[in-house]
């Protein structure tokens, strides 16, 4: 028969047979990824260029006609994938988010500009992200500054913190 703690859990638990020591060695900060895109002129040519396939396709068009526009669509869905950009946001603690925000907000920056600099404190992948680069995609792609805020939004989030905005 199994024995039972106080709490009701069985001793044969998982929780028994680790090595607190060699598991608080291996503690890491949660880290969450998003994928972001420069060029999304692109988008608009693939869904131009899905259509033709598709009207080719139904009206049996040609063979080498079919081939040219699934070539042309190939081309264009690699050139978008080739301006794809992982961004990795890494948890902190309430004081470092705390802190940032305070920061940000004695430097006088507000709106955009002060979420961009939290946000860039957070990010660790890739090396360099800075507040003005967030800022330039909040203006020229702000599609994609909302996927970034989204994911830091939820990185904080998983690790219990409140945005402090």
């Amino acid at each position: 028969m199994e024995e039972s703690t106080s709490a009701g859990v069985s001793s044969l638990s998982r929780a028994q047979k680790v090595d607190l020591a060699v598991w608080a060695k291996g503690i890491t900060p949660l880290r969450r990824a998003v994928t972001i895109y420069g060029d999304l002129v692109a988008n608009a040519e693939l869904d131009v260029l899905e259509a033709r396939e598709r009207e080719a396709r139904l009206s049996g068009a040609k063979t080498t006609e079919l081939r040219e526009i699934v070539s042309q669509r190939e081309e264009t869905a690699q050139r978008l994938a080739d301006t794809a950009l992982d961004v990795v946001f890494e948890s902190c603690t309430a004081d470092a988010l705390k802190q940032s925000s305070a920061a940000a907000k004695e430097a006088g920056l507000e709106g955009t500009s002060l979420v961009s600099a939290v946000m860039a404190n957070q990010i660790v992948e890739p090396a360099g992200m800075t507040a003005e680069l967030l800022d330039q995609i909040a203006e020229t792609l702000p599609g994609q500054y909302a996927k970034l805020m989204a994911m830091w939004k939820q990185v904080n989030e998983d690790s219990g913190l409140n945005l402090p905005f």
